[in-house]
């Protein structure tokens, strides 16, 4: 990463360097700007209500220790239900 910084620093027409997510040690080191990062979801068919809907409950499972262990639960349980492969549990998948 150290090499791709100091290529673009030393490029006069790379004006922002996007580090992406995650609160390194060394983004400190190399910036002197942080962004906040924000996620905005809005359903707009009844697909989007469903997609919206998983999204906000994975996060709210993340963030909440007994949410989270019930969702390893689930999920499991329903890997040791189904056939092989049927999940993407299988190698390569």
């Amino acid at each position: 990463m150290e090499s791709v910084l100091q290529r673009c620093i030393a490029q006069d027409d790379v004006n922002i360097f996007d580090m992406t997510i995650g609160d390194e040690d060394y983004k400190r080191a190399w910036s002197d700007l942080s962004l906040s990062l924000y996620e905005y979801l809005e359903a707009r068919s009844l697909k989007g209500l469903g997609f919206v809907t998983y999204r906000r409950l994975r996060s709210a499972a993340r963030s909440n220790r007994r949410l989270r262990m019930l969702a390893r639960t689930l999920r499991s349980r329903l890997r040791a239900r189904a056939p092989a492969g049927a999940l993407g549990t299988e190698a390569g998948a």
